[in-house]
């Protein structure tokens, strides 16, 4: 299976622990044979997100961003064993995850596009703007996240309704943390956690990997100062109660 621990995938777990622990570690309440791929989109995703930091300036941004976005191209364009996955570690198991589970190119073309957008934008001026930011950076890292799980067959509607306001209001907190929004934003998180948690008793437990952020986000908000292992024991409390 596109799961199984390989040399590029154990790159993708110690790429995704260092870089984004907080989606490492809900991951690892993820069925067993998900890990690894998810590590890797995680892995993907941070790749895509640190082109704002570490360009220094917005045309080189664009150059790295198209990089990628021709590697993803070059993905679904060839078969996975071409060279088109050669020159990355992290581009041979996102290509094996794609050819098993069938996932959305659109999703990752969008999370790329969103990306090299923030690049000559100075703010969000709107929360319809940090919104459509979240969903389209977090949120279709949600629902990829959802499809791998469910090994390519949709959930329950109420099961995506849910991952999507989870992973908006997730988004909406890593603006928030990383100073590019004020923290004025917390009651729209907590309107969009308390939307998601409505419809829990609708919810596929098999995905309890993706509502978790749900978690960290309030923890975030409420006690900012609290230590990585308190978050992670609150966490694993509530993974194990399978509650978010």
């Amino acid at each position: 299976m596109a799961s199984e621990p390989t040399p590029e995938q154990s790159y993708c777990a110690d790429q995704a622990r260092r870089n984004d622990w907080d989606r490492f570690i809900c991951a690892l309440f993820a069925p067993r044979f998900a890990r690894e791929t998810l590590f890797a989109l995680i892995a993907f995703n941070n790749e895509l997100a640190r082109t704002r930091a570490l360009a220094s300036e917005p045309l080189l941004g664009q150059i790295r961003l198209q990089w990628w976005r021709d590697a993803i191209a070059a993905i679904y364009d060839n078969p996975p064993t071409t060279s088109a996955t050669a020159n990355h570690p992290i581009l041979a198991p996102l290509a094996r995850a794609i050819a098993e589970y069938s996932l959305n190119r659109a999703a990752f073309d969008a999370m790329i596009d969103a990306r090299s957008d923030e690049l000559d934008e100075d703010g969000f001026p709107t929360i319809a703007s940090i919104v459509a930011y979240a969903e389209a950076t977090s949120g279709n890292l949600a629902r990829l996240q959802i499809a791998i799980i469910g090994q390519g067959i949709n959930p329950p509607p109420a099961t995506i309704r849910a991952a999507d306001e989870v992973s908006i209001a997730w988004g909406i907190v890593e603006l928030m943390r990383s100073g590019r929004i004020p923290y004025d934003q917390a009651g729209h998180v907590d309107a969009r956690l308390d939307a998601a948690r409505s419809i829990t008793g609708e919810i596929d437990r098999r995905f309890l990997s993706v509502f978790l952020p749900a978690t960290l986000a309030q923890s975030y908000l409420r006690r900012p100062d609290a230590s990585r292992v308190r978050r992670q024991v609150r966490l694993a409390y509530n993974a194990f109660r399978g509650k978010f």
